[in-house]
């Protein structure tokens, strides 16, 4: 700005606008002529009743609207031509609506000398300048007598005034009287009528003002190609309809007529109508500038219109503000940055189609500031309104970012740009042209990034890291990559490939999944230009396979890269840069599928070959060191999850090929062993990738040294591909029995570069033995229960290669002939081995039978065979069919007794009896508590049954209690059915640690019933040694719900008898919340192996382990007698601990 243009102290403004208040342009104007005096009083709540009821507005067209009308009353200084004459934006006067004239009715004879004469030359003026909208008011002055000889207010000034200038049938409404109804004395009904008469000629005034604007408005814009027509013209009187329609509250309509304006302007500068207008000012351009609150934008730009001193750009900024203030009205704020990015391509369109001359930069700096004004105001500024329209902002980032690197590269701020005089001048003239008598955040912020280059580069960055997370807040990820190519290719001017080299890479994997193949050979171009500065010759391989298989690159450019390729593979002062790999997906140089059908069965080291087609993607022959073809074991195949959001599938760069071939995918790497294995990111740094790559060194039929035992190689007589389809033969030798996959075919370009390529579909070679072997298995299925003393069927089969004899004997031992015993056909008795005619791939059954007396059995059976000289073992569980549980308790009163609990559960589906039960503990026999129980229990299928046992005398030493008993199977679910022959069952337990050890708790409570909350409870556990070996240590803990009880004393400790063999534990606690629960319990540990071990119930009686009670509150509500919750919280407590 020049320093002429300075005329007003420079002040800064923040970054957003204050919301839009109601201002008195707002107002519709009223004058006012005649005696003022009257109206100072009534004034003002005269206006607040106009405003205060609405007024129902019906129109032609639309539905009907209920709207508030504020007024203002001006007096009218000078003749009522000049009020009405052309004021404000508009051919059309908008004001003054209505015209009053006051008369003050406390004396006749003034009215009759110089009111009525002064009223009557009003009239007349009235009449000759055709105006309609008038009305006069006569001031009743009330009577100050008392309220009970008060007499009618005299009206006959009013009167007067109504039959001389109002006898007209139109006119008899237009004279009012009406008294200050706040005196006390006034008209309640004359003020009403009045303010109703006011309201009604508001609005009638305005639909005739309404009616002629939009009339002419329809006139001038069908008639814009018409001689003469004015651009002015339309637009004073749009924006006059604008401001109507602003104050009647018709917000929507107001917005249509800014749009209209704004598509005639577009449209008039696309046809040259506009060619005169000037466009924007050689100086004083500072943004669209909503910040300024010294003095508003809108009303500067109004005063430019009325000067006629408004050009083209103030005209399209007068529009958006507008628009702005009455989209925060209607709180429709989503569609501001919509209309501020229209606005922002609005104006530089104009810009290019008027050709208008002006300073370099002067637009962009013009853009920067609007898109940096608008983008604080919507990200939240001083009035603390944020507008989500996130997808718009995106945009509007988008634009600025633009802008400011057009401005960088026009003022030499870019990377690779050497500054220059010109430069230095033209940042000068730009800096002198964004200055403003009013500052704001956004010119502040602009003559910072435009002062030295770090600040650029620093505003840029920060501008484009910006632009990118919103894109990907709102899922525009397409242009989120787009963008980080543009950001990489500044990078690299910068000479930071690393920072540029990630940008490419992450874009690329975006345009590999969205199949964008000439961008992705665009986008890997760069890359290689990155790699090779920084010497990362291995990336420079990886990223010229990309282009060399790619169908859809130029074959000129995909030659030069296979030539890059050949170089590199035969440089080895390059070899140790090839071990690592790239991070990026390999595309398809080689589609390799199976041309013939493999061997039904491979015998071990036979002999065969295997015939591949190969479907070669090169632009041209390559010559190889060497083709091999990789076969993998199938028992080591581990299937690797891959965390890349790009399938496997779509993990390649080019579509379907044409010859119909399943796409797959190519690794390449360095064959030097030490590299693959040492490197920690080898093959490791691919994302999405299916990792086929085989160890270097492999084992081939040469006898050379293998590092993986799993992998089989055969190597190609040819060694030569040319662009297309060809068959390659690979002799091959298994030397293991199993399953083998046809994994991947390695092309050796040279000593250091191998690359992979998977084969399609992955078939399979099953490889058998030159023997038989042999199979054996239940009759009914891997998966069968196999019971102890019952026979099951067994088959047995011979598989693999035929044998050379017709019919084989096998023999079939078992391991522990005195429980296991096996035999052919029905009989009951077998031996311990078992001799077998067995045909070739024929099934042959024999039957096994356990008679073990343990519930579980492990069997083992070995089976010899006549060509084999190790016997094959086999291994089975059998089991019986009750499974039995046990439980111990002890009794201390009158004398130390204990009681076990035998539960005998029936596994099988047939009934079982159990007969002879009997129980042992060392020397000494348990007495039965139900004698019946021991003697005979039948157990339908799958019940239980349980069998009660006491012991008076117990052995000195701990001892294993062992159980005994004879159970019959029965062949059906009835028990009335014969059962077969017992047989004898036996298992043992060890009940307890310390033999005859018995220690017995007492347990009491004292507390006070009934027991509320927050009382206290005081315990005694009264521990009792019946019998206690020397040197053992037991330790206690008292155990309670600490969310009904709260202790402040310590609830452990170790248990000590000084006294004798009994000991007490006192220690007391609080009720902390109503309801049912146990009391504390006592519980006894000892120290094993240090690790502290609880007492079982076989050494303790603890009275104290179900003891209950209930606590209740404290007191009822005394309104409704329901019960209130008075639950005591801890830190009330007094001394409580946490």
């Amino acid at each position: 700005m020049y320093e002429s243009d300075l005329s007003e102290e420079r002040i800064i403004f923040g970054d957003s606008p204050a919301a839009p208040a109601k201002s008195s342009q707002n107002s519709s104007v009223i004058t006012v002529s005649g005696s003022g005096d009257g109206l100072t009083a009534v004034q003002e709540p005269l206006v607040r009743d106009i405003a205060a009821q609405p007024f129902t507005w019906i129109r032609d067209s639309g539905p009907e609207k209920r709207i508030h009308c504020r007024v203002q009353f001006q007096r009218l200084h000078g003749s009522l031509s000049a009020a009405s004459s052309t004021h404000g934006l508009g051919t059309q006067p908008i004001d003054p609506v209505l015209h009053s004239y006051w008369v003050d009715s406390s004396s006749m004879e003034a009215f009759r000398y110089s009111t009525k004469s002064q009223l009557a030359a009003w009239m007349e003026e009235l009449n000759t300048l055709q105006i309609s909208n008038w009305i006069i008011v006569v001031l009743v002055s009330p009577d100050q007598k008392p309220l009970r000889s008060r007499v009618a207010p005299r009206l006959d000034v009013y009167e007067k005034i109504k039959s001389e200038f109002c006898s007209k049938p139109g006119d008899h409404g237009r004279c009012v009287f009406l008294m200050d109804p706040r005196s006390g004395m006034g008209d309640a009904d004359a003020w009403h009528n009045c303010v109703t008469q006011f309201r009604q000629l508001i609005f009638e005034s305005y639909e005739a003002k309404l009616r002629v604007l939009e009339e002419r408005s329809r006139i001038l814009r069908d008639g814009r190609n018409s001689p003469g027509w004015r651009f002015s013209d339309y637009f004073d009187l749009q924006i006059a309809l604008v401001k109507c329609y602003e104050r009647l509250g018709f917000k929507e309509e107001a917005l249509l007529r800014l749009d209209e304006t704004s598509s005639v302007i577009s449209i008039l500068v696309s046809e040259g109508s506009l060619d005169h207008y000037a466009l924007i000012l050689t100086h004083d351009w500072m943004g669209v500038n909503l910040a300024r609150r010294l003095k508003g934008h809108r009303e500067l730009l109004e005063s430019k219109l009325e000067v006629d001193f408004m050009s083209l750009l103030d005209v399209r900024t007068f529009l958006f503000v507008c628009q702005y203030e009455l989209l925060r009205e209607l709180g429709r704020e989503v569609e501001i940055i919509d209309r501020s990015v229209s606005f922002i391509q609005d104006v530089n369109l104009d810009t290019r189609t008027l050709k208008v001359s002006m300073m370099p930069g002067a637009i962009l700096c013009w853009n920067l500031l609007t898109c940096n004004e608008i983008r604080q105001m919507c990200q939240g500024g001083g009035d603390g309104i944020s507008f989500p329209n996130l997808q718009s902002l995106a945009t509007l980032l988008d634009l600025e970012r633009n802008m400011l690197e057009q401005t960088g590269r026009l003022c030499g701020l870019m990377p690779g740009q050497a500054s220059t005089p010109e430069h230095r001048v033209l940042l000068d003239e730009l800096t002198k042209a964004i200055e403003s008598s009013v500052v704001s955040t956004a010119i502040l912020r602009l003559f910072e990034t435009l002062s030295s280059t770090e600040k650029f580069m620093k505003a840029y960055l920060e501008l484009s890291e910006m632009t990118m997370g919103t894109f990907k807040h709102v899922g525009r990820i397409r242009t989120v990559k787009l963008l980080g190519v543009d950001l990489a290719r500044l990078y690299m001017k910068l000479a930071l490939y690393e920072k540029a080299m990630a940008f490419l890479l992450d874009a690329l994997k975006f345009l590999r999944s969205e199949r964008w193949l000439v961008a992705c050979g665009d986008v890997v171009e760069l890359y290689l230009q990155c790699a090779e500065a920084s010497s990362h010759w291995d990336c420079v391989l990886r990223g010229s396979m990309v282009i060399v298989s790619c169908l859809d690159v130029d074959l000129k450019r995909r030659r030069k890269h296979l030539l890059t390729i050949q170089d590199l593979a035969e440089r080895p002062s390059h070899i140790p840069a090839l071990g690592s790999t790239m991070p990026i997906a390999w595309p398809d140089a080689f589609v390799i599928t199976m041309a013939g059908g493999l061997p039904e069965q491979v015998i071990v080291q036979q002999p065969f070959d295997v015939v591949v087609e190969v479907d070669c993607h090169l632009p041209s022959a390559m010559t190889l060191k060497e083709i091999r073809l990789v076969v993998e074991a199938a028992s080591s195949v581990v299937h690797v999850g891959s965390r890349s959001p790009v399938p496997a599938e779509d993990n390649v760069l080019f579509g379907p090929n044409k010859h119909g071939v399943k796409e797959k995918h190519l690794l390449c790497s360095s064959t030097l062993e030490h590299e693959v294995d040492n490197n920690p990111n080898s093959l490791k740094q691919f994302p999405g990738v299916k990792c086929v790559f085989p160890k270097p060194q492999l084992r081939d039929l040469s006898g050379e040294d293998c590092d993986d035992k799993d992998k089989l190689s055969a190597v190609s007589s040819n060694a030569k591909l040319e662009p297309g389809r060809q068959l390659l033969t690979f002799p091959l030798q298994l030397q293991e029995v199993g399953e083998y996959y046809v994994r991947h075919v390695c092309f050796r370009l040279s000593e250091t570069v191998t690359f992979v390529s998977s084969v399609e579909t992955e078939p399979k070679i099953h490889v058998f033995p030159d023997v038989t072997s042999c199979q054996f298995e239940p009759a009914k299925g891997p998966q069968t229960n196999l019971w102890t003393n019952v026979q099951h069927p067994f088959h047995v089969r011979l598989e693999g290669m035929p044998v050379s004899m017709e019919n084989v004997t096998i023999t079939i031992q078992s391991t522990d002939p005195s429980f296991l015993k096996v035999f052919q056909g029905e009989q009951r008795a077998g031996s311990e081995s078992l001799s077998l005619y067995v045909k070739n791939a024929r099934k042959q059954e024999f039957r096994i039978l356990c008679s073990a007396l343990r519930p579980v059995y492990d069997a083992e059976l070995t089976v010899h065979l006549p060509w084999k000289s190790e016997p094959q073992r086999f291994h089975f569980k059998f089991k019986a069919p009750v499974e039995i549980a046990f439980n111990v308790r002890t009794c201390i009163s009158p004398s130390p007794m204990t009681f076990v609990s035998s539960t005998m559960r029936n596994l099988r589906g047939f009934a079982v009896s159990i007969t002879n039960a009997r129980l042992n503990y060392g020397d000494q026999l348990a007495e039965v508590l139900v004698k019946e129980h021991a003697e005979l229990t039948i157990i339908p299928p799958f019940a239980t049954t349980t069998v009660l046992w006491k012991f008076i005398e117990e052995p000195s030493e701990p001892a294993e209690m062992v159980f005994r008993c004879a159970y019959n199977l029965y062949k059906e679910s009835d028990s009335n059915a014969e059962a077969e022959p017992s047989h004898e069952l036996e298992t043992g337990f060890q009940p307890g640690k310390f033999g005859q050890m018995r220690v017995s708790i007492g347990f009491k409570a004292n507390y006070q019933e009934p027991l509320t909350v927050g009382d206290d409870v005081n315990l005694v556990y009264s521990v009792q040694a019946h019998k206690f070996p020397d040197g053992l240590t037991l330790f206690y803990q008292i155990h309670h719900d600490v969310s009904y009880w709260h202790s402040n004393e310590s609830t452990s400790g170790s248990l000590n008898f000084p006294q004798g063999p009994q000991t007490e534990i006192e220690t007391s606690v609080i009720a902390l919340k109503s309801g049912s629960t146990a009391l504390p319990c006592l519980r006894l540990f000892y120290l094993q192996d240090e690790e502290i071990c609880p007492l079982d119930f076989f050494h303790v009686y603890n009275e104290s382990a179900y003891q209950m009670t209930t606590i209740k509150n404290k007191e009822l509500s005394e309104k409704d007698g329901k019960v209130v919750d008075q639950d005591v919280d801890v830190k009330d407590i007094p001394h409580a601990t946490a």
